[in-house]
């Protein structure tokens, strides 16, 4: 709320005391008629929040919550969640992150499919995602990694230049915060941050960290858990969709080693561990079957990465040799 009222002049928090300011952002826009550049004003919060792309990733936390506790919450406070979903839904649309909105849509499909079933979600997808490109429309729908002038084809390009790294030192990585004092920038992709910076090794481990939850709450399906076990059913969705959300959101931002990931993936665990002493299965005991496992969904997400890139570059009609 402070942010808000900062970006509208209510307030006048001073960025230096309160780390509270707008990010004006000039030349990522250009007028095609009058060629003027136009200067972009993204809304950002303080501290581990202060980039727009981190602000958005806990905006999208709040509108997967406030969108779920209406349903189970008592009537009497069902309008301050859907005002809350309401400033929520507003400030995320200030931060014009297309990280972020990428985010959203994977967190509103999660939550869909699994409160309503694949059928249901697929006819509530139909009319709810021409509303959400109408509402978010701009910068933040506007997508072309293959436009060399593109700021997304800028950090495909970072991708590119992360994977050419890591060949340099592949199992162990070049140590933590070296890409950024060679490159002079960070990857803006967590996973291949992680492959970068701490070899296959550490990349798989932190691939794994995101891949294991999302694979336990899959299983972890409404209907499995006991009848009286109410906190399992309910919370299930909203915690699978944020996870699943924030999975998606570090694939444009480089926050391998922030504080907010630690955080949405101990709250994941924590529920997984409470979920397993009523459900079985749900976690899956480390053996060789699981490492085997690891290694390859590690070995699959890092050669996604690798062709997706290079089929950037080849649409853009670059080189990635």
């Amino acid at each position: 709320m402070l942010s808000l009222l900062q970006f509208h002049g209510v307030l006048d928090l001073h960025a230096d005391e309160y780390g509270i300011s707008i990010l004006n952002r000039r030349g990522i826009q250009v007028n095609e008629d009058t060629g003027e550049v136009a200067t972009i004003q993204q809304l950002r919060a303080s501290g581990i929040f202060s980039d727009p792309n981190d602000f958005s990733l806990v905006l999208v936390t709040s509108i997967l919550v406030s969108t779920d506790l209406p349903l189970s919450a008592a009537p009497f406070t069902r309008p301050v969640w859907l005002v809350t979903l309401a400033i929520s839904s507003y400030a995320f649309a200030l931060t014009k992150s297309r990280g972020g909105f990428l985010s959203l849509l994977a967190g509103i499909a999660v939550y869909a499919i699994t409160r309503a079933g694949w059928k249901r979600a697929l006819v509530a997808g139909v009319f709810a995602l021409p509303l959400l490109l109408f509402v978010f429309s701009g910068r933040q729908t506007s997508i072309n990694v293959s436009d060399q002038n593109d700021t997304a084809f800028g950090r495909v390009a970072l991708w590119y230049e992360g994977i050419q790294q890591f060949k340099s030192s592949p199992l162990f990585g070049m140590g933590f915060g070296e890409f950024g004092e060679r490159v002079g920038l960070v990857v803006h992709n967590s996973y291949v941050h992680s492959y970068t910076e701490m070899g296959f090794l550490g990349g798989t481990l932190f691939a794994c960290a995101i891949g294991l939850p999302l694979m336990a709450m899959y299983r972890l399906r409404r209907g499995q858990s006991p009848d009286g076990a109410f906190e399992l059913n309910s919370l299930q969705p909203v915690l699978f969709s944020v996870l699943a959300a924030y999975a998606v959101g570090i694939f444009s931002i480089s926050r391998a080693y922030a504080i907010y990931t630690y955080l949405v993936l101990g709250v994941s665990t924590a529920f997984l561990c409470v979920a397993a002493e009523q459900v079985s299965g749900v976690i899956q005991p480390l053996n060789a079957r699981l490492v085997r496992r690891m290694l390859v969904g590690s070995v699959a997400l890092f050669l996604v990465i690798f062709v997706f890139v290079r089929v950037v570059f080849w649409m853009s009609g670059g080189s990635s040799t």
